[in-house]
């Protein structure tokens, strides 16, 4: 996925960018495909947090 930052992308790409971080559970799913979605969740938990957490630091810091 090509990043743009100078633009605003629409909902729906947004959308899809973040289900390929958390895909959504299945009932089908084998215990290998549980445990492997739980593990790319705290991969995608870890990474948002840190992203929200820089992405808010300035204006934390700005009177």
């Amino acid at each position: 996925m090509k990043l743009f930052p100078n633009k605003i992308i629409s909902f729906e790409r947004l959308r899809r960018a973040l289900a390929h971080l958390a895909p959504a559970p299945c009932k089908y799913d084998s215990e290998e495909e549980r445990a492997a979605r739980a593990v790319q969740l705290a991969k995608s938990t870890t990474w948002m947090d840190k992203a929200l957490g820089e992405s808010t630091q300035e204006s934390l810091r700005t009177p």
